[in-house]
């Protein structure tokens, strides 16, 4: 199976899960709709997704994110910081800023069993 996205106007309207090779089949199906892209070639389709030089420009996460054409991907105004192990990093878009927080996986899972 492969994905297509059904583009208009440079904009994703619909993704279509079909066998490969169905190019045709959907040409004739969204005639008005074209072109149509096989996903898997040229990166992941969102419906709402623009096209830019043949490749799936990601939906912008947060306002204040830029796009990079150079990476082809969106830019918080402040690079990630680095996190160790038991941490996990979210954007707050309220504060413009990386939250940092720390957890106890036996907090998330619940206890581990005890060996008997």
């Amino acid at each position: 199976m492969a994905r297509f996205a059904i583009v208009d106007n440079s904009i994703v309207e619909s993704v279509v899960i079909a066998d490969e090779g169905s190019e045709s089949v959907l040409a004739i199906m969204f005639e008005d709709k074209l072109p149509i892209m096989e996903t898997e070639l040229t990166g992941t389709a969102w419906v709402g997704s623009e096209v830019v030089d043949g490749k799936f420009k990601p939906a912008q996460p947060f306002s204040s994110w830029v796009f990079d054409d150079a990476s082809f991907s969106w830019q918080a105004p402040e690079q990630m910081p680095s996190i160790g192990d038991m941490q996990a990093t979210y954007w707050n878009e309220e504060t413009l800023s990386w939250v940092i927080v720390d957890f106890d996986p036996n907090e998330i899972v619940g206890e581990l069993p005890s060996e008997q």
